[in-house]
């Protein structure tokens, strides 16, 4: 795969999450400005809103790391050791980050 289709391919993948990085930036931007009223609440939602966003972000490779693997051609077992790894930690960081908000709304529901 050339660089030039290499390109095309991570900028597709990334516009396919363009509403899910909105709704993230636009959650961590609410949590800065609302900070003061609820500072642990709003900790705890930055802290899970700031680790989907990351997850999302690297989740973006996951896809260039198969191609990557393909390209140069890794033995089979290899690349999916490498492939199932870094999906799994993906996963992980996903459900902490929800975790994180879940934490935070049923704090919220049990201190009023």
């Amino acid at each position: 795969m050339e660089t030039s289709e290499l390109l095309r391919f991570t900028l597709s993948s990334l516009v396919f999450k363009v509403p899910v990085l909105a709704v993230l930036i636009g959650g961590i931007i609410y949590s800065i400005v609302n900070y003061s009223k609820r500072p642990k609440v709003n900790r705890r939602v930055l802290s899970g809103l700031i680790i989907l966003l990351a997850v999302e972000i690297f989740s973006v490779f996951l896809p260039l790391l198969n191609v990557y693997f393909y390209k140069n051609d890794a033995a089979d077992s290899i690349s999916n050791v490498v492939s199932y790894t870094f999906g799994f930690l993906l996963s992980i960081g996903f459900a902490a980050g929800l975790a994180l908000i879940l934490w935070a709304v049923w704090t919220n529901q049990t201190s009023e």
